[in-house]
Protein backbone atom coordinates (compact mmCIF):
# COMPACT_ATOMS: atom_id res chain seq x y z
CA UNK A 1 0.00 0.00 0.00
CA UNK A 2 2.67 2.70 0.89
CA UNK A 3 4.55 1.66 -2.69
CA UNK A 4 1.70 2.68 -4.59
CA UNK A 5 1.59 5.59 -2.59
CA UNK A 6 5.31 6.63 -3.32
CA UNK A 7 4.28 5.77 -7.20
CA UNK A 8 0.61 8.00 -7.01
CA UNK A 9 2.62 10.60 -6.00
CA UNK A 10 4.71 11.03 -8.73
CA UNK A 11 2.26 10.36 -11.56
CA UNK A 12 -0.14 13.01 -10.72
CA UNK A 13 -1.30 14.54 -13.86
CA UNK A 14 -0.81 11.49 -15.66
CA UNK A 15 -4.65 10.53 -16.26
CA UNK A 16 -3.71 6.57 -17.10
CA UNK A 17 -1.00 5.78 -14.66
CA UNK A 18 -3.45 7.59 -12.19
CA UNK A 19 -6.07 4.91 -12.76
CA UNK A 20 -3.81 2.47 -12.98
CA UNK A 21 -2.14 2.85 -9.46
CA UNK A 22 -5.83 3.43 -8.06
CA UNK A 23 -6.34 0.15 -8.81
CA UNK A 24 -3.39 -1.41 -7.69
CA UNK A 25 -4.36 0.75 -4.52
CA UNK A 26 -7.98 -0.77 -4.48
CA UNK A 27 -6.61 -4.55 -4.80
CA UNK A 28 -4.70 -3.79 -1.85
CA UNK A 29 -7.06 -2.24 0.11
CA UNK A 30 -9.34 -5.48 -0.91
CA UNK A 31 -6.31 -7.57 0.90
CA UNK A 32 -6.52 -6.03 3.99
CA UNK A 33 -10.34 -5.55 4.42
CA UNK A 34 -10.16 -9.71 3.64
CA UNK A 35 -7.25 -9.81 6.24
CA UNK A 36 -9.17 -8.15 9.26
CA UNK A 37 -12.46 -10.30 8.50
CA UNK A 38 -10.02 -13.46 8.99
CA UNK A 39 -8.78 -11.64 11.81
CA UNK A 40 -12.32 -10.97 13.72
CA UNK A 41 -13.86 -14.08 12.98
CA UNK A 42 -10.73 -15.79 14.63
CA UNK A 43 -11.05 -13.13 17.64
CA UNK A 44 -7.72 -12.11 17.05
CA UNK A 45 -8.33 -8.62 15.68
CA UNK A 46 -8.34 -5.96 18.53
CA UNK A 47 -11.86 -4.57 19.33
CA UNK A 48 -12.74 -0.73 20.65
CA UNK A 49 -15.99 -1.13 22.78
CA UNK A 50 -17.71 1.89 23.29
CA UNK A 51 -21.58 2.11 24.83
CA UNK A 52 -23.72 3.00 21.98
CA UNK A 53 -26.82 3.25 20.51
CA UNK A 54 -27.70 0.51 17.84
CA UNK A 55 -30.77 2.77 16.56
CA UNK A 56 -28.67 5.34 16.13
CA UNK A 57 -25.41 3.30 14.11
CA UNK A 58 -28.15 1.66 11.48
CA UNK A 59 -29.95 5.18 11.12
CA UNK A 60 -26.30 6.45 10.55
CA UNK A 61 -26.15 3.83 7.84
CA UNK A 62 -29.32 4.60 6.04
CA UNK A 63 -28.02 6.35 3.20
CA UNK A 64 -25.31 3.28 2.55
CA UNK A 65 -27.64 0.72 2.64
CA UNK A 66 -30.04 2.23 0.32
CA UNK A 67 -27.39 2.20 -2.26
CA UNK A 68 -26.30 -1.53 -1.24
CA UNK A 69 -29.32 -2.62 -2.03
CA UNK A 70 -30.97 -0.46 -5.16
CA UNK A 71 -33.92 0.71 -6.20
CA UNK A 72 -35.29 -2.69 -6.84
CA UNK A 73 -35.51 -3.61 -3.35
CA UNK A 74 -37.86 -1.85 -0.88
CA UNK A 75 -36.58 -1.07 2.18
CA UNK A 76 -37.55 -0.55 5.54
CA UNK A 77 -36.33 0.62 8.96
CA UNK A 78 -38.21 0.24 12.27
CA UNK A 79 -37.48 1.38 15.79
CA UNK A 80 -39.56 0.68 18.89
CA UNK A 81 -38.02 3.99 20.43
CA UNK A 82 -36.19 4.76 23.60
CA UNK A 83 -34.03 1.58 23.53
CA UNK A 84 -30.98 0.57 26.03
CA UNK A 85 -27.57 0.65 25.31
CA UNK A 86 -25.24 -1.78 23.93
CA UNK A 87 -21.72 -1.86 24.20
CA UNK A 88 -19.42 -3.22 21.23
CA UNK A 89 -17.15 -1.18 18.22
CA UNK A 90 -19.46 0.74 16.41
CA UNK A 91 -17.56 -0.13 13.05
CA UNK A 92 -18.10 -3.84 13.93
CA UNK A 93 -21.59 -3.12 14.21
CA UNK A 94 -21.96 -1.43 10.76
CA UNK A 95 -19.72 -4.18 9.12
CA UNK A 96 -22.49 -7.01 11.00
CA UNK A 97 -25.46 -4.61 9.56
CA UNK A 98 -23.72 -4.36 6.47
CA UNK A 99 -23.49 -7.72 5.44
CA UNK A 100 -26.75 -8.98 6.66
CA UNK A 101 -28.41 -6.61 4.33
CA UNK A 102 -25.97 -7.60 1.03
CA UNK A 103 -26.69 -10.85 2.08
CA UNK A 104 -30.67 -10.40 1.81
CA UNK A 105 -30.39 -8.61 -1.58
CA UNK A 106 -28.44 -11.51 -2.99
CA UNK A 107 -31.64 -13.79 -2.20
CA UNK A 108 -34.07 -10.75 -3.58
CA UNK A 109 -32.17 -10.93 -7.39
CA UNK A 110 -35.68 -10.10 -8.65
CA UNK A 111 -36.76 -6.82 -5.84
CA UNK A 112 -38.42 -7.46 -3.05
CA UNK A 113 -38.70 -5.95 0.54
CA UNK A 114 -36.09 -5.48 3.65
CA UNK A 115 -36.79 -4.80 6.84
CA UNK A 116 -35.06 -3.79 9.66
CA UNK A 117 -36.12 -3.37 13.18
CA UNK A 118 -34.62 -2.63 16.61
CA UNK A 119 -36.32 -3.20 19.66
CA UNK A 120 -35.66 -4.66 23.65
CA UNK A 121 -36.26 -7.83 24.57
CA UNK A 122 -35.73 -9.37 28.56
CA UNK A 123 -34.62 -12.88 27.86
CA UNK A 124 -35.49 -15.14 31.27
CA UNK A 125 -34.21 -18.28 32.62
CA UNK A 126 -36.33 -20.63 30.61
CA UNK A 127 -35.05 -18.86 27.10
CA UNK A 128 -31.52 -19.35 28.42
CA UNK A 129 -31.60 -22.78 29.27
CA UNK A 130 -32.10 -23.94 25.39
CA UNK A 131 -29.42 -21.18 24.39
CA UNK A 132 -26.12 -22.48 26.37
CA UNK A 133 -23.76 -19.58 27.15
CA UNK A 134 -27.04 -17.07 27.30
CA UNK A 135 -27.32 -14.69 30.63
CA UNK A 136 -31.19 -14.05 31.26
CA UNK A 137 -31.47 -9.96 31.08
CA UNK A 138 -32.40 -6.89 28.96
CA UNK A 139 -31.44 -7.17 25.50
CA UNK A 140 -31.45 -5.40 22.37
CA UNK A 141 -32.84 -6.81 19.06
CA UNK A 142 -31.82 -6.29 15.31
CA UNK A 143 -34.15 -8.35 13.52
CA UNK A 144 -32.76 -8.65 9.68
CA UNK A 145 -35.90 -10.01 7.14
CA UNK A 146 -35.89 -10.22 3.11
CA UNK A 147 -38.84 -11.64 1.32
CA UNK A 148 -36.05 -13.68 -1.00
CA UNK A 149 -35.75 -17.12 -2.11
CA UNK A 150 -34.51 -18.67 1.49
CA UNK A 151 -32.78 -21.20 2.44
CA UNK A 152 -32.87 -24.90 2.96
CA UNK A 153 -32.01 -26.43 6.01
CA UNK A 154 -28.87 -27.73 5.18
CA UNK A 155 -27.64 -24.43 3.55
CA UNK A 156 -28.79 -22.53 7.14
CA UNK A 157 -26.87 -24.87 9.20
CA UNK A 158 -23.77 -23.75 7.60
CA UNK A 159 -24.40 -20.47 6.75
CA UNK A 160 -22.21 -18.95 9.41
CA UNK A 161 -18.97 -21.29 8.56
CA UNK A 162 -16.11 -19.66 7.05
CA UNK A 163 -15.97 -20.05 3.15
CA UNK A 164 -19.38 -21.38 2.72
CA UNK A 165 -21.09 -19.55 0.09
CA UNK A 166 -23.90 -20.59 -1.87
CA UNK A 167 -22.84 -17.88 -4.89
CA UNK A 168 -20.98 -18.82 -8.05
CA UNK A 169 -16.83 -18.35 -8.09
CA UNK A 170 -15.98 -14.29 -8.07
CA UNK A 171 -19.24 -13.57 -6.13
CA UNK A 172 -18.38 -14.09 -2.52
CA UNK A 173 -16.22 -15.12 -0.12
CA UNK A 174 -17.93 -17.06 2.24
CA UNK A 175 -16.66 -14.71 5.29
CA UNK A 176 -19.10 -12.17 5.27
CA UNK A 177 -21.73 -14.36 7.66
CA UNK A 178 -18.67 -15.67 9.35
CA UNK A 179 -17.52 -12.35 10.06
CA UNK A 180 -20.57 -11.14 11.78
CA UNK A 181 -20.80 -13.90 13.65
CA UNK A 182 -17.77 -13.37 15.34
CA UNK A 183 -18.47 -9.77 15.51
CA UNK A 184 -21.29 -10.41 17.19
CA UNK A 185 -20.00 -13.59 19.42
CA UNK A 186 -17.09 -10.74 20.32
CA UNK A 187 -19.92 -8.12 21.75
CA UNK A 188 -21.46 -10.96 24.21
CA UNK A 189 -24.49 -11.53 21.51
CA UNK A 190 -26.20 -14.27 19.90
CA UNK A 191 -27.74 -14.39 16.15
CA UNK A 192 -30.32 -17.00 15.39
CA UNK A 193 -31.34 -17.70 11.94
CA UNK A 194 -35.23 -18.63 10.80
CA UNK A 195 -35.62 -19.10 6.51
CA UNK A 196 -38.00 -21.35 4.25
CA UNK A 197 -37.56 -22.23 0.74
CA UNK A 198 -39.48 -19.33 -1.23
CA UNK A 199 -40.71 -17.56 1.34
CA UNK A 200 -37.94 -15.34 2.72
CA UNK A 201 -35.45 -15.26 5.44
CA UNK A 202 -35.28 -13.83 9.14
CA UNK A 203 -31.79 -13.03 10.52
CA UNK A 204 -32.47 -11.72 14.64
CA UNK A 205 -29.26 -10.51 16.16
CA UNK A 206 -29.36 -9.81 20.14
CA UNK A 207 -26.76 -7.74 21.97
CA UNK A 208 -26.43 -7.32 26.07
CA UNK A 209 -28.34 -3.98 27.12
CA UNK A 210 -26.38 -1.53 29.03
CA UNK A 211 -27.34 1.19 31.57
CA UNK A 212 -25.96 4.36 30.07
CA UNK A 213 -24.94 5.93 26.56
CA UNK A 214 -21.80 7.38 26.88
CA UNK A 215 -21.37 11.30 26.12
CA UNK A 216 -20.28 11.86 22.50
CA UNK A 217 -17.51 14.04 21.96
CA UNK A 218 -16.34 15.36 18.96
CA UNK A 219 -13.16 14.11 17.28
CA UNK A 220 -10.75 16.60 17.33
CA UNK A 221 -9.06 18.31 13.99
CA UNK A 222 -6.25 16.21 12.83
CA UNK A 223 -3.17 18.11 12.44
CA UNK A 224 -0.55 17.40 9.85
CA UNK A 225 1.74 14.40 10.84
CA UNK A 226 4.97 15.59 12.65
CA UNK A 227 8.58 15.32 10.79
CA UNK A 228 11.98 14.94 12.39
CA UNK A 229 14.79 17.20 12.63
CA UNK A 230 17.78 14.84 11.75
CA UNK A 231 17.08 12.20 15.08
CA UNK A 232 18.50 8.93 14.18
CA UNK A 233 15.94 6.16 13.67
CA UNK A 234 17.55 2.71 14.16
CA UNK A 235 15.35 0.56 11.97
CA UNK A 236 15.01 -3.62 12.55
CA UNK A 237 12.80 -5.32 10.18
CA UNK A 238 13.32 -8.77 8.78
CA UNK A 239 11.04 -8.11 5.72
CA UNK A 240 13.03 -6.63 2.92
CA UNK A 241 10.40 -4.86 1.31
CA UNK A 242 8.69 -3.11 4.66
CA UNK A 243 12.47 -2.35 5.68
CA UNK A 244 12.87 -0.11 2.55
CA UNK A 245 9.46 1.47 2.14
CA UNK A 246 8.83 2.47 6.35
CA UNK A 247 12.92 3.59 6.30
CA UNK A 248 11.92 5.67 2.69
CA UNK A 249 9.01 7.65 4.49
CA UNK A 250 11.53 8.42 7.37
CA UNK A 251 13.81 9.76 5.49
CA UNK A 252 11.69 11.80 3.31
CA UNK A 253 10.24 13.23 6.32
CA UNK A 254 13.52 14.60 8.41
CA UNK A 255 14.82 11.38 9.78
CA UNK A 256 18.25 10.01 9.74
CA UNK A 257 17.86 5.93 9.42
CA UNK A 258 19.81 2.94 10.24
CA UNK A 259 18.56 -0.23 8.92
CA UNK A 260 19.49 -3.79 10.49
CA UNK A 261 17.82 -6.98 9.21
CA UNK A 262 18.37 -8.46 12.50
CA UNK A 263 18.50 -8.16 15.59
CA UNK A 264 22.17 -8.65 16.35
CA UNK A 265 22.79 -6.62 13.61
CA UNK A 266 20.80 -3.39 15.61
CA UNK A 267 23.02 -4.24 18.26
CA UNK A 268 25.92 -4.22 17.16
CA UNK A 269 24.68 -0.74 15.24
CA UNK A 270 24.07 0.50 18.50
CA UNK A 271 27.49 0.15 20.22
CA UNK A 272 29.05 1.88 17.53
CA UNK A 273 26.22 5.23 17.17
CA UNK A 274 24.21 7.06 19.30
CA UNK A 275 20.68 6.49 18.51
CA UNK A 276 17.33 8.46 19.59
CA UNK A 277 14.71 6.12 18.72
CA UNK A 278 14.44 1.82 18.17
CA UNK A 279 11.73 1.35 15.79
CA UNK A 280 11.58 -3.17 15.77
CA UNK A 281 9.42 -5.20 14.78
CA UNK A 282 8.21 -8.07 17.14
CA UNK A 283 8.40 -11.15 15.68
CA UNK A 284 11.93 -11.87 14.21
CA UNK A 285 14.42 -15.24 13.87
CA UNK A 286 17.64 -14.82 15.90
CA UNK A 287 16.38 -12.01 18.58
CA UNK A 288 12.82 -11.18 19.47
CA UNK A 289 11.90 -7.18 19.28
CA UNK A 290 12.04 -7.16 22.71
CA UNK A 291 14.83 -8.93 23.05
CA UNK A 292 16.90 -6.33 20.64
CA UNK A 293 15.27 -3.43 22.59
CA UNK A 294 16.49 -5.08 26.16
CA UNK A 295 20.41 -4.99 24.52
CA UNK A 296 19.83 -1.99 23.02
CA UNK A 297 18.46 -0.06 26.13
CA UNK A 298 21.57 -1.23 28.08
CA UNK A 299 24.10 0.25 25.98
CA UNK A 300 22.20 3.57 25.47
CA UNK A 301 19.25 4.09 28.52
CA UNK A 302 17.73 7.11 26.59
CA UNK A 303 16.28 5.75 23.53
CA UNK A 304 13.16 5.79 23.02
CA UNK A 305 10.91 2.60 21.67
CA UNK A 306 8.35 2.05 19.31
CA UNK A 307 7.23 -1.76 18.54
CA UNK A 308 5.43 -2.72 14.95
CA UNK A 309 3.63 -5.97 14.67
CA UNK A 310 1.34 -7.32 12.47
CA UNK A 311 -0.04 -9.05 15.30
CA UNK A 312 -3.14 -7.50 17.59
CA UNK A 313 -2.06 -5.89 21.04
CA UNK A 314 -5.47 -6.76 21.93
CA UNK A 315 -5.11 -9.99 21.34
CA UNK A 316 -4.53 -12.04 24.70
CA UNK A 317 -1.36 -13.80 25.19
CA UNK A 318 0.01 -12.38 22.02
CA UNK A 319 4.03 -11.49 21.77
CA UNK A 320 2.45 -7.90 21.35
CA UNK A 321 0.24 -7.38 24.36
CA UNK A 322 2.87 -6.68 26.80
CA UNK A 323 4.91 -4.07 24.67
CA UNK A 324 1.92 -1.95 24.54
CA UNK A 325 2.87 0.19 27.19
CA UNK A 326 5.74 1.37 25.36
CA UNK A 327 3.99 2.59 21.76
CA UNK A 328 3.18 0.24 18.81
CA UNK A 329 2.87 0.63 15.26
CA UNK A 330 0.12 -1.68 13.78
CA UNK A 331 0.73 -3.18 10.30
CA UNK A 332 -0.27 -2.10 7.39
CA UNK A 333 0.24 1.44 8.41
CA UNK A 334 -0.16 4.36 6.48
CA UNK A 335 2.74 7.37 5.92
CA UNK A 336 0.48 9.63 8.74
CA UNK A 337 0.12 6.74 11.20
CA UNK A 338 4.05 6.23 11.61
CA UNK A 339 4.85 9.45 11.81
CA UNK A 340 2.45 9.95 14.64
CA UNK A 341 3.88 7.24 16.94
CA UNK A 342 7.63 7.82 15.54
CA UNK A 343 6.66 11.61 17.35
CA UNK A 344 5.37 10.38 20.37
CA UNK A 345 7.43 7.62 20.90
CA UNK A 346 10.43 10.38 20.71
CA UNK A 347 8.50 12.45 23.02
CA UNK A 348 8.55 10.17 25.73
CA UNK A 349 11.73 8.65 25.21
CA UNK A 350 13.82 8.45 28.72
CA UNK A 351 16.45 11.35 27.28
CA UNK A 352 13.54 13.85 26.42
Amino acid sequence: MNYAAFVAERTRGDTELEGDVAEIQAAAERAAALTKQLLIFGRREAVRPQVISLATVIDGMHELLSRSIGEHIEMQVLSSGDLPAIQADPGQIEQVVLNLVVNARDAMPDGGQLTLSTSASELDEAFCSSHPGVEPGPFVELVVSDSGHGMTPEVAGRIFEPFFTTKGPGQGTGLGLATAYGIVSEAGGFIELYSEPEIGTVFRVRFPAVSRLAEARPEPPREPPPGGSGQVVLLVEDEPALMKSTARMLRGNGYVVLEAPFGPDAVAIAQATPIDLLLTDVVMPEMSGRQVADEVQQLQPDVGLLFMSGFSQGTAGSPVSAMAMHGLVQKPFTERTLLERVNAALALAPGR
